[in-house]
């Protein structure tokens, strides 16, 4: 049986029940601080969330910036062949995402007994000392043990981020929060990834540096931005450690037990049983994007004699216009999954995902005009599911149970993604370059079958927080 006891510390990262931490609390619960629109929780200061978004945009540019280069380290680092590299790729992101699954139900559980900004800085650390080695590789085989030091890193960053971000805002905000959140990553991700990384091996290699060694120091100049993620997650997160929790049988029996109440929640509450169950399509497509874009278009551009150098330079425009594509979708559908049912908005994204995700097999040139568009299309359809998926899922999640649930919640989508890397690496080599999105196509369309026979049993009361039907 578990017993919940009072913290040693509050909420605000100063002693329970001093002067000091219960003004703050008093203070910020009557003021209702807020960034804009969006109201904060009791407790919570803007530069708790300023330090937050910043710390979580960097890590997310880290995990875009080893999904795009990773072809090119495959070239002119390694010199593997383009007829292997999809089944390379492929292997590489499941050693990742097993890694991933291995440990992210023990760092969740434990994010909510220690707290979230542990993790933050543990992922911090492992992500920048896995950039700092990745394009020393001599082997393919120094790739997979990178490739799964970097999983735990995103696991640890899973762990933290999912659950400090259900904490730091009011229920009411969540959709608004969420699209401040995308707004971080896409603006970090455009210009650190999407512009400067991608651009900057062509711009080395211009400058009389061989292809290998602007690959290095283009990742080395990545890890810089994972020392700053570090120092601003030491310094400045909020420290926070929600409720101590003693449960019979140490550690194992903590983590059964989260894990039980979880269960127990999904089965009483049908809105989160089909949270959870949206899982492997968020992080498919995700994956899918991330892995195969790149490595289609410097593929297929290899096929048309232009160089990876080169080709490098068309990933950067279409990695800009997806993000540009995914700030707009975010902007307008924060405000509207604060206003409509967050359930129906999740399973209208999906459906849009299914089709979206059918149009790269229409793309012909991919140095031409209509790959922009199928880019925008994928991306805009992202990012609404993006923000729909994180506001729905902080207002189903029980306090309690977030950092658990999170951890749940992604190990799912972690194991999907490990069998559809696997699979979309296979296909991308066998069937043809576009053949990876269309099985993300495929996974949607069956989730939102399986999904509507649910959805249509439900008879809904009145909407209001933490009501279940």
């Amino acid at each position: 049986m578990r017993r919940i006891v009072p913290p040693d510390r509050s909420e605000t990262g100063l002693p329970a029940g001093s002067d000091a931490a219960d003004d703050l609390r008093i203070g910020a619960a009557r003021a209702g601080l807020r960034i804009g629109p969006i109201l904060l929780a009791p407790g919570v200061t803007r530069a708790h969330v300023f330090s937050f978004l910043f710390v979580h945009a960097l890590l997310m540019c880290l995990t875009s910036f080893i999904g795009m280069l990773q072809p090119y380290v495959l070239t002119e680092v390694l010199h593997i062949e383009r007829s292997s590299q999809g089944s390379i790729t492929g292997a590489l992101v499941s050693t990742q995402i097993t890694a991933v699954m291995a440990s992210l139900l023990f760092f969740g559980v434990f994010a909510d007994r220690f707290g979230r900004r542990v993790f933050m800085i543990i992922a911090s650390a492992i992500m920048t000392l896995t950039l700092m080695l990745y394009p020393l590789a001599s082997a393919v085989i120094f790739l997979f043990v990178c490739r799964f030091l970097f999983g735990l890193g995103s696991a640890a960053h899973l762990a933290g981020s999912n659950a400090m971000r259900m904490d730091l805002v009011d229920n009411g905000s969540r959709g608004r929060f969420s699209t401040l959140t995308s707004l971080s990553i896409v603006s970090l991700t455009t210009l650190f990834v999407s512009f400067l990384g991608a651009r900057m091996p062509n711009w080395l290699v211009a400058s009389g540096m061989s292809a290998a060694d602007a690959g290095r120091c283009t990742f080395w100049m990545a890890a810089v931005l994972g020392c700053a993620a570090l120092a601003v997650a030491f310094a400045c997160l909020r420290r926070d450690r929600p409720t101590d929790v003693h449960v019979a049988g140490g550690g194992v029996a903590y983590i059964v037990q989260s894990l039980r109440d979880v269960y127990a929640h999904a089965r009483s509450s049908r809105r989160f049983r089909l949270l959870l169950m949206m899982a492997p399509i968020v992080r498919c497509d995700s994956m899918i994007l991330s892995t195969f874009l790149s490595l289609w278009i410097l593929t297929s551009a290899a096929d048309q004699g232009i160089g990876s150098a080169q080709a490098m330079t068309t990933v950067s425009t279409v990695a800009v216009i997806m993000s540009v594509s995914d700030v707009s979708a975010s902007v307008l559908f924060g405000f509207v999954a604060d206003a409509v049912d967050r359930l129906k908005m999740v399973v209208c994204c999906i459906a849009l995902t299914g089709f979206a995700f059918m149009a790269p097999w229409w793309v012909t040139d991919v140095t031409g005009y209509s790959i922009l568009a199928v880019i925008a299309l994928i991306a805009m359809v992202e990012g609404a599911t993006t923000v729909a998926g994180l506001a729905f899922i902080g207002e189903e999640t029980p306090p309690h149970l977030r950092g658990a649930t999170s951890s749940v919640f992604s190990w799912t989508g972690q194991a999907s993604a490990l069998i559809v890397g696997l699979v979309g690496g296979f296909l991308f080599d066998k069937v043809g370059h576009t053949a990876p999105f269309l099985l993300v196509s495929a996974l949607a369309l069956i989730w939102l079958a399986v999904a509507s026979a649910l959805f249509l049993r439900v008879r809904r009361s009145v909407r209001g927080p933490g009501q279940t039907f």
